[in-house]
């Protein structure tokens, strides 16, 4: 270092930045994979929404609701907040429940949460491959999926409203 040279001030210094032309070469802009999380029942895949928080559950004590539908498996008492329990194969009319039920995915937070037993653990999703067709889907989810659809190691992944769809299993389990 040379004694008693003057430094430059930082914004000095990034401004005074002048290249011998054909020194910086431009770089291309990589491709930018999206990537979403979702879960899977049968061959239908679910994207869990952008910025919902989501948690998995091992081991917790169900506590079953009297007269509610199949479809209600009870509440789970999680860090003192209650959070209803759904059977999500029932609830789209799938067939029958899963023989084993290995964890239990929680969606969303506090008031705004909900549970239901996932026979995997959520995984990434590339989005980058939509299909250019809409598929059949259950009824009772029409109105919860969007139209986009996007296809990876033959699983379909549909956008999921789970709040609207798990808020009208409730509305309709109030009316019974």
């Amino acid at each position: 270092m040379v004694k008693n040279q003057r430094l430059l001030a930082p914004s000095a210094a990034l401004s005074n930045f002048n290249p011998e032309k054909g020194s910086v070469i431009g770089l291309k802009p990589r491709f930018r994979e999206r990537v979403r999380y979702g879960f899977y029942i049968d061959n239908l895949g679910f994207l869990i929404e952008k910025d919902t928080m989501s948690e998995i559950v091992e081991q917790a004590i169900v506590y079953p609701i009297p007269q509610t539908p199949p479809w209600l498996k009870g509440l789970i008492n999680l860090r003192g907040n209650l959070v209803p329990v759904f059977d999500l194969r029932l609830s789209l009319k799938l067939g029958s429940t899963l023989q084993e039920e290995n964890y239990l995915l929680l969606l969303g937070e506090g008031d705004d949460s909900v549970s239901f037993f996932v026979e995997n653990l959520p995984q990434p999703v590339n989005t980058n491959h939509k299909l250019t067709h809409p598929i059949p889907l259950p009824p009772v989810l029409r109105g919860y999926t969007s139209d986009v659809c996007y296809s990876t190691d033959k699983i379909i992944w549909m956008e999921f409203d789970h709040r609207g769809f798990f808020q009208s299993q409730m509305a309709s389990a109030m009316v019974r």
